[in-house]
């Protein structure tokens, strides 16, 4: 699934506007990788967990595509 393809699954579920959900799913995204790329541990209970027994692998940065 690609951002584009998240967007259209979630105008699916919800009443807002494609616009306004791109933005939202963009900040919620950057808000992750700029936590994570500043050594935050992310965990969004029952989605997300960035393990940190090996942060190595699983750390993002502004670079990774999510």
């Amino acid at each position: 699934m690609n951002k584009g393809e998240l967007v259209d699954a979630i105008a699916e579920k919800v009443s807002v506007s494609k616009k306004n959900i791109e933005v939202i799913v963009t900040a919620a995204l950057e808000s992750i990788v700029d936590a994570v790329a500043e050594g935050d541990r992310v965990t969004l209970v029952g989605y997300y967990r960035d393990w940190e027994t090996d942060r190595k692998s699983t750390r993002l940065n502004s670079s990774h595509r999510l």
